[in-house]
């Protein structure tokens, strides 16, 4: 499935899922060197999306849709390089991050705004712009292995 999202860093990007049911585990730093360990979550059932470019540090949190229809597929929320050197997007289900928002407003389900004028989107993908800013008391920076989810290997994107 092709998939369209809009980061803040860098902009409207296109790509293709690569799997709908990842178990990855997220390396989290306090420092941009990565020399600062956090602490590692496992993440499982995610999203992710293959494509340099798609993603980078500051795009947390863009809403990935349906390149054709526009409707929402997985919310983003980290990126790296697995093993084979592919540029790698991990995102949560939509449906996922909808039944907790649900859960947190006690019921009170929200939605997503969805389509287009026309119907499609169009993305290119952007030259990857490298940007790290750490958080005072929590890392912000991560990287990731999809095909181990022990500690994560190569270099982050955030």
């Amino acid at each position: 499935m092709k998939v369209t999202k809009s980061g803040r860093t860098t902009g409207l990007t296109g790509a293709s899922i690569s799997a709908v049911n990842l178990d990855v585990t997220v390396d989290y730093f306090l420092d941009c060197a990565e020399t600062e360990p956090y602490l590692s979550k496992i993440f499982t059932n995610q999203l992710a999306i293959s494509g340099n470019g798609f993603s980078d540090a500051g795009d947390s949190g863009s809403l990935i849709v349906d390149t054709g229809n526009a409707e929402p597929v997985g919310l983003y929320f980290a990126g790296g390089t697995d093993t084979s050197g592919v540029s790698q997007a991990v995102a949560n289900h939509a449906p996922d991050v909808l039944n907790e928002l649900n859960a947190q407003l006690g019921g009170e389900r929200p939605v997503f705004p969805s389509g287009v004028e026309d119907g499609t989107l169009t993305a290119e993908p952007l030259q990857s712009r490298q940007h790290c800013v750490p958080h005072p008391r929590a890392g912000r920076t991560a990287r990731f292995d999809p095909l181990n989810p022990g500690r994560a290997k190569g270099p982050k994107l955030d």
